[in-house]
């Protein structure tokens, strides 16, 4: 009973650390902060709101 518990406990261990690696895009990181540094540029409280929900960062 402790071997097949053994085995078990191998095959899942096995399973789950055998997924595929993860990719990891940082290209959001640098999008955050061009937005951020566009937001606290302005004083205008409609033109921030105009940054934020514009796709592209820029009015």
């Amino acid at each position: 009973m402790k071997r097949f518990t053994t085995i078990i406990f191998s095959l899942v261990f096995a399973t789950a650390f055998s997924q595929k690696s993860t990719r990891i895009f940082t290209s959001d990181i640098d999008n955050f902060w061009v937005a951020y540094d566009s937001i606290q540029k302005t004083n205008d409280y409609s033109g921030k709101l105009d940054l934020m929900n514009s796709r592209d960062g820029k009015q």
